[in-house]
């Protein structure tokens, strides 16, 4: 069970309630801070909760918990066509938050561990087209932004496009297939590592 609580359309202490629908492997992308990466245009979220639990305008900053009052995580956003709630809500997961929220106290500002990439799942057909082997996973580097950390360690973007089932795709960017030891099957694992594993300045 899931319980969110918050202030939907001003009205305080409203308690909705809904389920889990869905844990890890899914990111939120949300705009990056001003103070990062200039050319980046998103700063991406991973393991974010899916909810049904309705979650409204004014709900974003309230807790996620789960029938022992334990706070599961913190409310961010919703998926909907109308601004209101359609059964599918996201909550920034609490260990995250546990990381981010003395920072901010402290600080002010939470600066996130980042390379300054954007990619996406390597999967058969992209690999087939690279020349890799079918069962070849990884995390392959679409674009990579000027001057970051991955500029500067010489990491490559996609040099070309081809067609997969009638769509025009970028392909021959390098392929991470671990970080620090740790396999990389898919981009949102790259993306996961960095938020709950490393910190600013790590090499």
């Amino acid at each position: 069970m899931a319980v969110a609580i918050g202030n939907p359309f001003t009205l305080e202490n409203t308690m909705t309630v809904g389920i889990v629908s869905a844990l890890a492997g899914s990111c939120l992308s949300v705009p990056a801070p001003r103070y990062k990466a200039r050319n980046a245009l998103h700063y991406t979220i991973p393991d974010i909760i899916q909810t049904d639990a309705p979650i409204n305008p004014g709900n974003s900053g309230g807790v996620l918990v789960n029938d022992q009052g334990q706070v599961v995580g913190v409310t961010a956003a919703i998926e909907s066509p109308v601004r209101a709630s359609a059964g599918i809500g996201f909550a920034i997961p609490s260990n995250i938050v546990q990381k981010v929220v003395p920072e901010l106290i402290q600080s002010g500002k939470y600066e996130h561990p980042w390379l300054g990439l954007s990619g996406t799942s390597l999967n058969p057909d992209l690999a087939t087209a690279m020349n890799l082997k079918e069962d070849q996973r990884g995390a392959l580097v679409i674009e990579v932004t000027p001057g970051s950390p991955a500029d500067k360690a010489g990491l490559r973007g996609s040099d070309r496009q081809v067609e997969i089932e009638g769509e025009s795709v970028p392909v021959g960017g390098d392929v991470v297939t671990a970080i620090n030891g740790e396999p990389v099957h898919t981009f949102d694992d790259l993306v996961a590592y960095l938020a709950g594993s490393t910190q600013i300045n790590q090499s």
